[in-house]
């Protein structure tokens, strides 16, 4: 097993499951409801100050945890915090091909601007290139939770890296579409 961030905040452990891709989400949906019942600030109104405070803080740190555990995409990102391979302010790290097979697209996406049938086009590529990461990126992420390593990891990163690049793109399209 690698070694974990210990100055990231570790949201399994707050709920005390094991770092890991594939959630029941059910499980943390109950682990979310019983944490707030433990926590919710409205339960500690007659507690000391310091009580209340903690209460303020531990139910903020339920609905952000919750928040991003219960996002496959979040998920994510907090997994590869963890582990020291995403740092804030990261730029994405994109091979050439990759940035190439893009070029392509956002040459299209200028058309796209003022065409709807090339917009829907590039809709069709970005959907079929998220398709095919997300194909490549479900062996490696079961893979990961059977047994953690960083190989794993990195091959995910850029997965995570190119699905980003990817959104952006489609809300671009999304911002065409609303015109």
């Amino acid at each position: 097993m690698d070694k974990q961030d210990d100055s990231v905040p570790n949201y399994f452990a707050f709920y005390g499951l094991e770092t890991q891709f594939g959630l029941d989400l059910a499980k943390l949906k109950r682990l979310f409801l019983l944490k707030s019942r433990e926590t919710h600030p409205d339960f500690f109104t007659l507690a000391s100050a310091k009580e209340q405070a903690d209460a303020m803080t531990q139910s903020a740190l339920n609905n952000e945890a919750y928040k991003v555990l219960a996002d496959v995409h979040l998920r994510t990102e907090h997994i590869l915090r963890l582990f020291g391979l995403l740092a804030d302010g990261e730029k994405d790290e994109l091979s050439p091909n990759f940035l190439m097979e893009m070029m392509d697209i956002n040459e299209q996406l200028m058309d796209a601007a003022f065409d709807p049938l090339a917009r829907q086009q590039v809709e069709k590529e970005v959907q079929a290139q998220l398709d095919a990461l997300k194909a490549q990126e479900i062996p490696l992420m079961q893979a990961f939770d059977a047994q953690e390593n960083s190989e794993l990891l990195k091959k995910i990163k850029e997965i995570y890296f190119r699905r980003k690049y990817l959104l952006r793109i489609k809300e671009k399209l999304d911002t065409f579409a609303s015109r």
